[in-house]
């Protein structure tokens, strides 16, 4: 293990040999976004011994956005791995950065490619199967509560019309506002670069809904007065005309 620098995060990656120059292992490394990366990379020959002074290592980096961010820099060699450091200028992209590292001796050269993830929070994002079926649960019912709500003719009851959809229409708001909760704490254990854009939108989400909310039971009050008030009127004609 190579002593660690403070200030700087560092990836250990271990060097496979494919024919004499050895090269990087495909392993993905998550370092924080806008900090220095210090890549330290052991260096092996075929031997099993540490590279000796005629191997020349570069490093190239794409960001996720495909722009070349490192050109086939010289790595710098030192006694058991060769090193390049990364400024935060060069880590200021979250992302899948696509790294490629080409080794050359007298006798051979070669390469092999890795990736690192750069995030907001510095971990790896991870997402969750469970909550994922969860929302997609939540979706299903959802639609199912707004297919009854723009049914016609649930029943052949005015009022229990009334009341069934809009109760769907009200329950189907306040589980959209549950749903968004869900995919803010999936972004948030996931460790998302949107997690505070996510829980900025599920609050103001969340006062529309539940404003909406009151509005449709005030609505629907209203309505159910109105529709009441009308049948009554229509009763007592009809008890007028007998």
């Amino acid at each position: 293990m190579y002593c660690m620098d403070s200030k700087m995060k560092k990836i250990i990656i271990l060097i496979m040999l494919f024919v004499i120059i050895p090269l990087v292992s495909a392993t993905d490394f998550t370092f924080q976004k806008s900090e220095g990366v210090d890549l330290k990379i052991p260096c092996f020959d075929t031997n099993n011994d540490f590279c000796d002074t005629d191997t020349n290592c570069t490093l190239t980096i794409n960001n996720p956005e495909g722009v070349n961010v490192i050109n086939n820099q010289d790595m710098t060699r030192n006694d058991a791995f060769y090193n390049y450091t990364l400024n935060t200028s060069e880590t200021d992209k979250t992302g899948i950065h696509d790294v490629t590292m080409h080794c050359t001796s007298p006798q051979n050269s070669g390469f092999d490619k890795f990736s690192l993830e750069i995030t907001a929070s510095g971990k790896e994002a991870k997402t969750s199967t469970a909550g994922i079926a969860v929302v997609i649960f939540v979706l299903f019912i959802v639609s199912f509560l707004l297919f009854i709500g723009f049914k016609s003719n649930i029943t052949t009851n005015i009022l229990v019309d009334l009341i069934i959809k809009r109760s769907c229409f009200v329950l189907a708001i306040y589980m959209m506002i549950l749903n968004a909760t869900i995919v803010a704490t999936i972004a948030g254990a996931a460790n998302l670069d949107v997690t505070r854009e996510m829980f900025m939108y599920v609050s103001v989400f969340g006062y529309l809904g539940y404003a909406s909310m009151v509005y449709l039971i005030f609505k629907t009050l209203i309505d159910y007065l109105k529709i009441w008030n009308g049948l009554k009127r229509e009763d007592r004609g009809f008890e007028d005309e007998q």
